[in-house]
């Protein structure tokens, strides 16, 4: 599978059963976190090369994130988030 990953990023999260399940947790979190103030530049559409987890825009003001995350967080316990560099 390392093979297959290293010709085609991605290639080894795709072969997750779990991975589709996952995604749409991470897209729920996401628009939640959007309903509660962050913008989908800040939190863009969770993607299989993240592993279901939601990222986060670098820029993100840390105080927006932590009000709108303390809202949806307890929903979406299973969901990890990551920080989402400039150029991804």
């Amino acid at each position: 599978m390392t093979e297959c990953d290293a010709k085609v990023p991605g290639m080894q999260q795709l072969a997750n059963k779990e991975l589709p399940k996952m995604v749409e947790r991470a897209r729920q979190l996401a628009v939640c976190l959007r309903k509660n103030g962050l913008t989908v530049a800040q939190v863009p559409d969770p993607e299989p090369k993240f592993s279901g987890n939601v990222a986060i825009a670098v820029d993100t003001d840390p105080a927006a994130f932590e009000r709108a995350y303390a809202i949806c967080s307890k929903d979406f316990q299973d969901v990890g988030v990551t920080s989402l560099g400039k150029g991804q």
